[in-house]
């Protein structure tokens, strides 16, 4: 860890250097609220560079996960703090891409995103725009990287060479809170290639999800779950020949200890019949167990 830890010291730091040397002050970093950005800003914050945060607010995100992001960030700005942030809103929704779940949705998505964050780090002096991206990444479709790199966003992350278990191990060592937080992708990723989101559909996956997350959570402190802690999960909206919406819960388990736990199971379909999927022409909802959650589009083609 401290060989990673040195040449991101020396990373963040050049780019520091190299800011300064171009007229700007400090760097701006792209700030979703997840473990990677945290960590990111963390350690900036660490080596005393100035650094403002740019998180990207809009409808296609969780909003107990904006919430947390939020809270994160007031906690640690103050007088003699060298951390400032500020928002910025758009709806993403506006782009036919983006509302119509094109394979390219996140290329789209991250164009508009970073292109409004980038903006505004250089109207508030920050010539370098920074994000929480990891190696691994790469080695995954993942279009919006594509944007990205377009737009010239700096990833120091990706550039020293880390990889998620990394950062987590680093980021408790050097003091990061919550280092275990699970991924909160966007809740377009929730739905299959072609079927249109709209925003009274993604607050009902919102509040759903939600709820979801209250029934795991319980059966976790009760010691009665298969798992320990926070159990990942997405709630997805699959289509076919013969049904537009079927709604599907995906839990990252074995199917034997989903199997071995009816109760578990009958909790969450009742949790989920109290919510508004009926009015939205959904049906009852498939809960699946399945050992990887990330790229289930992509997989089932």
């Amino acid at each position: 860890m401290d060989h990673l830890w040195a040449r991101l010291r020396e990373r963040l730091l050049a780019l520091d250097a190299e800011s300064r040397a171009s007229g700007g002050r400090g760097l701006a970093i792209a700030f979703s609220g997840g473990v990677d950005s945290r960590f990111l800003t963390h350690a900036a914050a660490l080596l005393n560079i100035e650094v403002l945060a740019l998180h990207f607010c809009g409808p296609h995100f969780k909003r107990e996960a904006e919430a947390a992001a939020l809270d994160w960030l007031r906690g640690r700005t103050g007088e003699h703090s060298t951390l400032s942030y500020s928002l910025i809103e758009a709806d993403a929704l506006a782009l036919d891409e983006v509302r119509h779940n094109s394979p390219e949705r996140c290329y789209h998505c991250k164009k508009l995103a970073f292109g409004l964050l980038r903006a505004e780090a250089l109207r508030r002096g920050k010539s370098c725009l920074c994000d929480g991206s990891l190696a691994s990444d790469n080695q995954e479709y993942r279009p919006g990287r594509r944007a990205m790199t377009e737009l010239g966003i700096v990833s120091p992350l990706a550039d020293v060479g880390f990889t998620k278990a990394e950062v987590r191990e680093l980021g408790a060592k050097l003091g990061l809170d919550d280092t275990a937080q699970q991924g909160q992708p966007c809740l377009l990723t929730r739905f299959d290639y072609g079927l249109e989101a709209t925003p009274d559909l993604l607050h009902v996956l919102d509040r759903a999800e939600s709820a979801v997350t209250e029934v795991l959570r319980e059966f976790s402190l009760c010691g009665a779950a298969p798992f320990n802690g926070e159990l990942p999960f997405r709630l997805r909206l699959l289509t076919s020949k013969t049904v537009l919406f079927q709604p599907e819960l995906h839990l990252q388990l074995a199917p034997e200890s989903l199997a071995a736990q009816p109760e578990l199971r009958d909790n969450l379909i009742h949790a989920l019949a109290s919510h508004e999927f009926t009015a939205h022409g959904l049906g009852q909802v498939k809960i699946v167990a399945m050992p990887d959650l990330s790229g289930f589009f992509d997989r089932r083609g």
